[in-house]
């Protein structure tokens, strides 16, 4: 009796070692490593197709999506275009909008986390602005297959303030063409001194001899709107700002990419 005692208290031991053992493998994150910058989740856009979506919310509700049919419930095309489609068989698409307290540099990192066998959680981390007003934004992202009835809540991580501002002067050093058309050209300003000053009242001072880039020569009014773009006058772009580099990207618009470095 003392041995079959003993040797049921080592099954329960083992047992209960295999049940905790597979509670922490449902709760680590089963699509990506949160600890890599690079690992977030491959997010679904209509961008270079006539289709916008429709019917989307800023309520922090996350959509499920399993078929094309119920994605067509989401997504307007023009024109007889199309978009490109998931494998429903393999894949599940989750939408979700919010409203951020500010406005938005970029959205940077999407991961999902299970916590349970029908529960997750969706993580977004946003990178905030200068902009002082809140702003709706939205998102689509694909994951690996979800059942209909899982349960998926959304956690917003915001970092204000962690974004260098464009405030202050950068020469610039290079231009990149679209290659739209004709070959891509890299054009050389390394050896002019062509500055760009980007005031903290809103004004631009462009200061160079001949051609000078992106804008003339001169005063401008600029503004930094959300999705990290940047208007000067008339012309709106794309743009990436650190500590010692600033682009100017509009070469999705069949445009140039500049390239500028802080002075110092």
């Amino acid at each position: 009796m003392k041995t079959n005692a003993l040797g049921l208290m080592a099954f329960l031991l083992i047992l209960t070692g295999s049940l905790i053992s597979c509670q922490d493998d449902i709760s680590k994150e089963i699509l990506v490593d949160d600890n890599q910058e690079n690992s977030s989740l491959e997010v679904f856009s209509l961008y270079g197709t006539m289709c916008n979506w429709v019917n989307r919310e800023n309520d922090g509700k996350v959509v499920i999506i399993n078929s094309l049919e119920e994605l067509e419930q989401y997504v307007s095309c023009s024109m007889n275009s199309s978009f490109h489609s998931l494998d429903f068989s393999k894949q599940s698409l989750l939408l979700v909008g919010s409203v951020a307290s500010s406005g938005i540099y970029d959205i940077y990192k999407t991961s999902i986390q299970q916590s349970s066998i029908d529960d997750y959680e969706l993580k977004v981390k946003i990178r905030l602005n200068e902009i002082p007003l809140p702003l709706e934004w939205d998102i689509a992202v694909r994951v690996d297959k979800l059942r209909d009835d899982a349960q998926v809540l959304l956690r917003v991580d915001e970092l204000p303030g962690t974004i260098t501002s464009v405030i202050g002067k950068w020469r610039l050093i290079k231009e990149y063409t679209s290659g739209f058309g004709s070959p891509q050209e890299e054009i050389d300003y390394s050896k002019r001194n062509i500055v760009y000053d980007f005031k903290n009242d809103g004004v631009l001072m462009v200061s160079g001899d001949g051609h000078t880039g992106w804008v003339k020569n001169g005063n401008h009014s600029y503004s930094i709107g959300n999705f990290r773009r940047i208007k000067v006058g008339y012309r709106s772009s794309w743009y990436s700002v650190s500590p010692n580099e600033l682009i100017i990207d509009s070469r999705p618009a069949d445009g140039s990419a500049f390239y500028f470095a802080k002075v110092k």
